[in-house]
């Protein structure tokens, strides 16, 4: 009787261990709930112009113009290579058709909350098979690529990153990758524009999916949402002013995330997948643009 109590002790420890470390795992479902995930919404500096963005109002017809998981892989060092000779790291993550497997999840839990939470404000969310309404539309959409403009330091910064990284990028299906996260500047805002203006929308939005991968699994780290519209100052008549003005903006971006912390959501073995957890993922999707709608309402309802 005595041995059997001890088991059963034992039992119930190791049971209780197990749970205590399944609760402190970070999950989509820990990170997704009530106020925590709100709170976990950053913003950077709105541009100056957002002042006068009730002159125009908000945006009718929105065009969700990409939804994207764009993966950072691993680097493995070896110092004994680098010291005698030879192959001194190896890459490694997730390739194009595994950030599109991933990305078409996303998409599929992520789209509706969006649309319900952008009709909320009276904007109507549309997918490109929405807003694509003819061949030649189609065409353009599949073909755009952000221009390498490289107005400043940063953005050829980043491209030296993409070209000495690992890294892999996959649009959900229905969708372009397009990724506006990467770096921002005024070519790259005119080109966005012309896009937006050649299919009749008032506005643009883009989701990322930021991961980063390894031989064990894939680890969320984040997501942004970008919200494009026209700009609501006119062209200036003074030449040098001019010269940096768009005729679009980046109204505001949201970004979820929690530091350095992550979620690790997808497990490999033998190099196949074993196991995916989406569930949560949409109350992520739901507190991101929750949060940054009403962000853009403010900066709407400061220029009344």
């Amino acid at each position: 009787m005595k041995i059997l109590r001890i088991v059963l002790v034992a039992a119930s420890l190791a049971a209780l261990a197990s749970t205590a470390s399944l609760a402190g795992k970070d999950t989509f479902q820990t990170w997704a709930e009530g106020d925590k995930a709100y709170k976990k919404v950053w913003f950077g500096p709105a541009p100056s112009q957002m002042k006068k963005l009730a002159t125009i109002g908000y945006p009718k017809r929105i065009g969700l113009l990409s939804y994207y998981l764009f993966d950072t892989g691993t680097h493995k060092f070896n110092a004994m290579a680098a010291t005698y000779g030879g192959t001194y790291f190896k890459s490694m993550g997730l390739n194009e058709r595994g950030a599109n497997k991933f990305s078409s999840q996303f998409a599929k839990m992520g789209v509706p909350v969006l649309k319900e939470r952008f009709s909320e404000y009276g904007m109507e969310l549309l997918t490109p098979v929405e807003f694509l309404e003819t061949e030649a539309q189609l065409s353009a959409y599949l073909d755009f690529e952000l221009p390498q403009s490289g107005w400043n330091k940063f953005a050829k910064s980043v491209r030296a990153w993409l070209d000495n990284n690992p890294h892999a990028s996959g649009a959900a299906d229905g969708f372009e990758m397009i990724p506006t996260h990467l770096w921002m500047d005024p070519g790259i805002l005119r080109a966005l524009d012309e896009l937006r203006v050649s299919r009749g929308l008032d506005g643009l939005a883009v989701v990322s999916n930021l991961t980063s991968s390894n031989p064990k699994n894939v680890i969320f780290s984040g997501a942004t949402l970008d919200i494009f519209g026209p700009n609501p100052e006119p062209k200036p008549d003074n030449k040098m002013a001019a010269k940096y003005w768009t005729p679009s903006l980046l109204y505001v971006r949201g970004t979820f995330g929690k530091g350095f912390k992550g979620v690790e959501f997808a497990y490999w073995k033998k190099e196949t997948i074993d196991r995916v957890e989406y569930q949560g993922y949409d109350g992520i999707i739901d507190a991101l643009a929750r949060r940054t709608l009403e962000e853009l309402k403010k900066m709407h309802d400061k220029g009344k």
